[in-house]
């Protein structure tokens, strides 16, 4: 199931540069200027700038020395995520020496940042969603939403600004397939909504947001298929396709510039123009998608702004400068699929989405 085609140079100033940095695990924005921040196997956080050199660091990011899997700021305050702990550090301040550190043991897989209330936002699995607030104390509970309905298992989470105050948050869930509620601090329940499709695994969701539809999202399954939501809010009858062309297992999709990237464990695969035309309704199979394969060996990715796109191997970087990225049919890199449709009928839950406040020890 090798990739055809020819493949990109090692190239510090081309479309790919691949940087070997041993024992990273995660890599996304540097939140304090230009440049990247690393997580690795050993709890550490690195910042850097654009060629992964190191400017400063955090030692202990992780109380429990694990693997970071995910990073966020928020109001000078950090989130970082392991299998075993959460980390809330801060405030991060130009001055500030020895940030406070405070632990939740019980990991979390991922964390965003809720645009509206600024909140850190933390997938727990099969036992729901954690919110908190920047500048959490160790005595501080923190909000747990949890449902007594769905069988969703909370892994990737999307946060979007909602209207009157609220975040919506959308979750991928596994097989219980995707989920989302309103989110304000204060507020003790909410409607869970959720829709889960036959055979499909759900397993990350991103936004595909235009100025008129800001609620967009596509999900991806475990196979490839694409789920693909108007708005989240309203879409009851998402449309749902797949490329032949995708080979392995799908760990993540990120979108920007209406182009969407799905890493699966046989490579790197990015899907021009494909949000507008799924915006468009332009997903017939006599639509033609180009696709540009790279047969990279990685885990994970994130996007940095709309300029770089991250992918952590093992022992390695892989920076692709998007801006670089060829685009053109002309090219021999680029492949050209028509989108298969899925035929997957939608399964909507509504349950009631407990928030309730709970000290840190009990959280997780």
């Amino acid at each position: 199931e090798c990739m055809n085609g020819p493949y990109f140079p090692n190239d510090p100033d081309g479309a790919l540069y691949k940087i070997p940095v041993p024992g990273v695990t995660w890599a996304g924005a540097n939140p304090f200027g230009e440049g990247f921040c690393l997580g690795f196997e050993t709890g550490q956080v690195v910042f850097t700038e654009c060629m992964a050199q190191p400017v400063s660091g955090i030692k202990v990011a992780s109380t429990s020395h694990e693997a970071v899997n995910g990073f966020a700021f928020s109001q000078n305050w950090l989130a970082v995520t392991t299998r075993k702990d959460i980390n809330f550090i801060g405030p991060c301040l130009p001055r500030t020496q020895s940030p406070n550190v405070v632990t939740i043991f019980g990991g979390g897989g991922d964390v965003t940042v809720a645009p509206t209330s600024g909140h850190f936002v933390i997938p727990l699995g099969p036992d729901g969603i954690m919110y908190v607030k920047p500048g959490i104390g160790e005595k501080d509970p923190v909000t747990i939403g949890r449902s007594e309905k769905s069988d969703l298992n909370f892994c990737r989470v999307l946060a979007l600004p909602g209207e009157g105050g609220n975040d919506v948050v959308v979750c991928a869930g596994r097989r219980g397939g995707l989920g989302f509620a309103n989110y304000r601090e204060g507020i003790r329940g909410h409607t869970l909504h959720s829709v889960a499709f036959r055979d499909l695994d759900l397993v990350d969701v991103c936004s595909v947001a235009t100025a008129e539809k800001p609620l967009a999202v596509v999900a991806a399954a475990k196979d490839g298929s694409l789920v693909f939501f108007d708005d989240i809010l309203t879409d009851k009858s998402p449309k749902i396709i797949k490329f032949n062309g995708i080979k392995g297992t799908v760990y993540r999709v990120l979108s920007t510039q209406g182009v969407v990237y799905l890493l699966t464990s046989k490579g790197l695969f990015a899907f021009f123009r494909l949000a507008v035309a799924l915006h468009q309704g332009d997903t017939s199979e006599h639509g033609i998608t180009n696709i540009l394969r790279m047969p990279i060996q990685a885990a994970d990715a994130n996007l940095v702004g709309n300029k770089w796109l991250l992918a952590v191997g093992t022992d390695d970087v892989f920076r692709f400068d998007l801006e670089k990225m060829p685009k053109s049919p002309d090219d021999g890199r680029i492949a050209q699929e028509h989108p298969e449709q899925v035929k997957a009928e939608p399964q909507w839950i509504e349950s009631r989405f407990e928030q309730t406040s709970e000290c840190m020890a009990a959280a997780v």
